[in-house]
């Protein structure tokens, strides 16, 4: 587990905060100690607490535009893309809590309430995290217990702030209390509550979520501590058709197919629910001054539960592309992870040459067990999971895709009579048991030159069970076994304490989530693997005055995993494997306090990502065609100004600045050889601060000011390239009590 601040409790040492630090000078999630980043040969990140708070969202993905080299690209959790790699929603290890995988919900976003900062490690990092994707990874660093007594109340209250985000309105209540629970400081405690509704600009778009998270600390004696923490989140939402429609074709379309911005291809009952519940246990010994042993624990529970109408595509008989085809789908599904991290921080000199080894092994199983409640292709009987049976009358229920109306569309319910059929009764089951061992020096030959060096040995068991309701032919249990050795290290020179500069090599390797197929039926993919190499400069000025990370870098990804074309498909969507990819860039991210009470970040990252191989042609993506949602060019910045006299002493401002270059929904392939692009954007956000007085603070968030028209990500289903929009301007206004 990575443990990104010095333990939370009784403080030995005064320490001093720099009000406005956007950026901490440490981020341990890249080496699981407390070093500098002048001491890390990657790029790494710690967004701080009052990054957070000058930038002032309710979700940890709304941060993404002012992170350098992350954007968002997709509607859950996990769909972010990093130096030019895409993940999706199957990529657990795409965000991280703690250090350890496992989100309490997989749709929409983790909240900020409960996050105390966030990290991002880019680059092939699975010495010491196991199975990441080549770009890296987000760690959410939770609140934890603090010995010094505090109690936060806030509340938010949003509208829209145009008429394309006129529906927009809604609000939450937080609680955030910590302190002692003995007068000897040995017992701890924490208590984090939400409670949220939304409506957002998109027709019958919502979310009512409670989020709780209590947790404890207990410093057994002057060596050894015990933190226990939980985390329930329950969430309704109106479902996941959160994307705007436009024909795939050979000949290319654009955002001119596109319907209305506020456009929703849910019915009014339509609706998706989540429930998760985590459990993480920590445990530190201090072994004198010297040896450090950790165990992290970290176990989520996770059910949800959709009925609703799903869009599949354009209707054959409509050749106009105006109306599209709907099934009638109930599932529940149900996902289970527990994961085990265990290492020794060894400080120590051999000689002149001083060590900090780390030695540990990390144990995880996830299970998937996901069942088919309802499942009716209401207007496609040619389609291979087809039941004529289940649309009573054959009659055709289609949408318009520019202005869907469900008013003639009768209920879910009627299109039940072959909902549980021999074929369309499925239950998948899936266990994946991930195993590692590592070991990590950084060695300090000279004051000026340190080199890391480090060894994984990393194994993943995956047994998937294709379907439990139906008997053969449908192919039978899938086991597949894979294993790797993942070498790192990197060299670190340092001229003066306030400058590095640094080379970096590096691998990753990430198999195939559980219960990804091929046309086939078959679950036997290669594991994705990928190589990173980097170089860079670093610096730090005046205790934080200005911070700054020039890198260059180049990662190779093999065994390209990709959703499958073939119409041949048995069973929901399919995917193949196939070539490989190249992502190359220069990022530059800084962090600066020019004047007193001024703070500022800013970032800017060059990626260029393409295909360079692929082994079916006839499907399978152009090589040199970029990769999707990856734009070449973004910029970031954000500055605020907080006035200590005069008339507006108390007084606070803020401006965001974010452009993100033009990308593309899917790489090119023979059959599609003209891309989709999502053009460029430009957005920016406005914030006004004010400190009533030393209890009561206040925050004035205009989000998108000039209303600005942009499309967030796209990527490519059945025939349909599905686009995100972005979000109008929508007004935020937050209050704060801390007792």
């Amino acid at each position: 587990m990575a443990q990104t601040a010095p333990d939370s409790g009784k403080p030995t040492a005064p320490e001093i905060i720099v009000t406005g630090r956007f950026i901490a000078s440490g981020a341990a999630s890249a080496t699981k100690q407390n070093v500098s980043t002048l001491e890390t040969p990657f790029s790494v990140s710690a967004y701080t607490g009052d990054f957070m708070k000058a930038v002032q969202t309710t979700q940890v993905a709304d941060l993404y535009r002012y992170m350098t080299g992350l954007q968002k690209a997709g509607s859950t959790g996990y769909d972010i893309t990093l130096r030019g790699f895409s993940t999706t929603a199957n990529d657990r290890n795409t965000v991280m809590v703690d250090g350890l995988p496992g989100l309490s919900v997989r749709f929409g976003s983790p909240p900020t309430v409960g996050t105390e900062h966030v990290e991002v490690v880019k680059g092939a990092a699975s010495l010491l995290y196991g199975s990441v994707q080549p770009g890296g990874f987000v760690n959410m660093i939770t609140k934890k217990p603090s010995a010094i007594a505090s109690t936060e109340i806030s509340a938010r209250g949003t509208v829209g702030g145009s008429s394309r985000a006129s529906r927009v309105q809604g609000g939450d209540l937080a609680l955030d209390s910590t302190g002692a629970l003995s007068g000897d400081g040995a017992l701890l405690y924490r208590f984090v509550a939400q409670g949220s509704t939304d409506n957002y600009f998109r027709d019958r778009q919502y979310e009512r979520g409670l989020y709780l998270a209590p947790s404890l600390t207990w410093h057994i004696g002057a060596s050894s501590s015990l933190m226990l923490q939980v985390e329930y989140r329950k969430v309704k939402t109106s479902y996941a058709n959160v994307y705007l429609l436009a024909p795939s074709l050979a000949g290319g379309t654009s955002v001119g197919w596109l319907a209305p911005y506020n456009t929703n291809y849910s019915s009014p009952t339509d609706n998706l629910r989540e429930e998760g519940l985590t459990e993480s246990l920590t445990f530190t010994h201090n072994f004198g001054q010297a040896v450090k042993w950790t165990v992290a624990l970290r176990n989520v529970d996770h059910i949800d539960t959709a009925s609703a109408f799903d869009v599949t595509g354009y209707n054959k008989k409509d050749t106009t592309f105006s109306t599209l085809d709907l099934r009638a789908r109930g599932q529940h599904n149900y996902r289970s992870y527990a994961f085990a991290d265990t290492y020794l921080t060894i400080k120590g000199d051999t000689g002149p040459i001083n060590h900090r080894l780390i030695v540990g092994a990390s144990i995880g199983k996830e299970v998937d067990d996901f069942t088919r409640l309802q499942y009716c292709q209401i207007n496609s009987p040619d389609k291979p999971n087809a039941d004529a049976t289940c649309n009573p009358t054959s009659a055709q229920y289609t949408i318009s895709v520019q202005h869907p109306d469900f008013s003639g569309i009768p209920p879910l319910s009627y299109f039940g009579a072959g909902a549980l059929s021999p074929k369309n009764r499925s239950r998948s089951y899936g266990i994946n048991v991930d195993k590692g061992a590592y070991i990590s020096d950084l060695i300090t030959w000279l004051p000026q030159l340190k080199t890391t060096l480090g060894l994984r040995y990393a194994t993943a068991n995956q047994t998937q069970y294709a379907n439990l309701l139906q008997a053969p032919p449908v192919p039978g249990d899938t086991q597949v076994s894979n294993s790797a050795v993942l070498p790192q290290a990197g060299l670190i020179y340092q001229p003066t304490k306030h400058l590095s500069f640094y080379a970096s090599y590096s691998t990753s390797f990430s198999p195939v989530p559980g219960g990804t197929q091929d046309v086939n039926g078959n679950f036997n993919f290669k594991p994705t693997r990928g190589t990173g190499y980097e170089v860079g400069a670093k610096t730090e000025l005046g205790h934080g005055l200005l911070t700054a990370t020039l890198a260059l870098f180049r990662i190779d990804q093999t065994n390209i995993i990709v959703p499958s074309t073939s119409t041949a498909c048995s069973t929901g969507s399919c995917s193949q494997q196939i070539g490989a990819a190249r992502s190359r860039g220069i990022e530059l991210e800084f962090t600066a306090r020019p004047l007193p009470g001024w703070s500022l970040i800013g970032g800017w990252a060059h990626t260029l990502a393409r295909v360079t191989q692929n082994n079916d042609p006839a499907s399978g993506p152009i090589p040199g065609g970029a990769m999707p949602n990856a734009p070449e060019d973004a910029v970031h910045l954000w500055s605020r100004y907080d006035f200590s006299a005069g008339a507006l002493k108390n007084l606070g401002l803020g401006i965001g600045y974010s452009y993100t270059g033009a990308r593309i929904a899917y790489t090119p392939t023979a059959a599609l050889p003209t891309p989709f692009t999502v053009p460029s954007y430009t957005v920016v956000d406005l914030g006004v601060y004010y400190t009533f007085n030393e209890h009561l603070q206040g925050t004035l968030k205009v989000n998108n000011l000039f209303d600005q028209y942009y499309y967030a990500s796209g990527n490519v289903v059945s025939g349909m390239v599905n686009v995100i929009p972005g979000t109008p301007r929508t007004i935020m206004a937050n209050l704060s009590f801390k007792l």
